[in-house]
């Protein structure tokens, strides 16, 4: 499977950080969930990387199991944030399925 490549805006990732945080601190019941957990926490760690330099853009490519952990995130937490961060979530999450379905 080929990984998925994305640009962002700064102020999309840097939601994203937040969120990723706030789910990284929710307490795991299962195997399954510790997994997701942990994908999650290496999306997070690329995202601090590539944070690391200040810009008003940032591409990344994500393995198929970072990128599906983030749909998954992103359909979980689209109603919870602000109207920008809930569609770009979503478009995000709809790339993200379309490119594994085909």
């Amino acid at each position: 499977m080929e990984k998925f490549k994305t640009k962002e805006k700064a102020a999309f990732v840097t939601g994203l950080e937040k969120i990723i945080d706030k789910e990284l601190l929710t307490a795991s019941e299962s195997e399954l969930e510790c997994l997701y957990l942990a994908v999650l926490s290496e999306v997070k760690q690329k995202i601090y990387n590539k944070m690391g330099e200040v810009k008003k853009a940032y591409s990344f490519s994500f393995t198929p199991a970072q990128a599906m952990a983030l749909r998954v995130l992103f359909l979980i937490k689209a109603k919870s944030v602000d109207m920008y961060m809930c569609n770009r979530m979503l478009q995000v999450a709809n790339s993200i399925q379309q490119h594994y379905a085909s």
